[in-house]
């Protein structure tokens, strides 16, 4: 994970097996790194994914017990995250769900780097530049 201030913009890649505590630490890494802004879209390239393992009532659970860093969320964000596959898809749909109810992200799961750099608002350039220099 990688922030990039001049971009506004936080950039999180996945890949292999995702699930819940992994997506969980990775958020409260991002929020606990000095150069964190609550303001900053999140993108994350999840199209490496290959198995998503979640439960609604998982992922509802790890939201609720995240209240206190969420709370510092106090305007609408986006986190945009491009998915290669249905699962990948459906577990960004139901972590949005859950973020819905409890907090100012907005998840927004599309299928290319075209699509995510009309939701993140960044140049097709730019963002393939910050997808690419930032993977692991």
């Amino acid at each position: 994970m990688t922030i990039h201030p001049p971009d506004r913009v936080a950039v999180f890649h996945f890949s292999g097996k995702v699930n819940v505590p992994l997506a969980r630490a990775a958020f409260v890494d991002y929020t606990a790194r000095p150069d964190f802004d609550p303001a900053h879209t999140m993108l994350s390239d999840a199209t490496q994914t290959t198995e998503v393992e979640a439960r609604f009532v998982d992922v509802m659970t790890n939201v609720l017990g995240l209240m206190s860093i969420l709370r510092r969320f106090e305007t609408p964000v986006v986190s945009v995250v491009i998915v290669a596959d249905d699962t990948a898809f459906g577990f960004v749909r139901m972590l949005g769900q859950a973020l819905d109810f409890t907090s100012n992200i907005s998840m927004r799961p599309v299928w290319s780097r075209a699509e995510a750099a009309t939701a993140t608002g960044l140049p097709l350039a730019r963002l393939d530049h910050l997808l690419d220099v930032t993977v692991p």
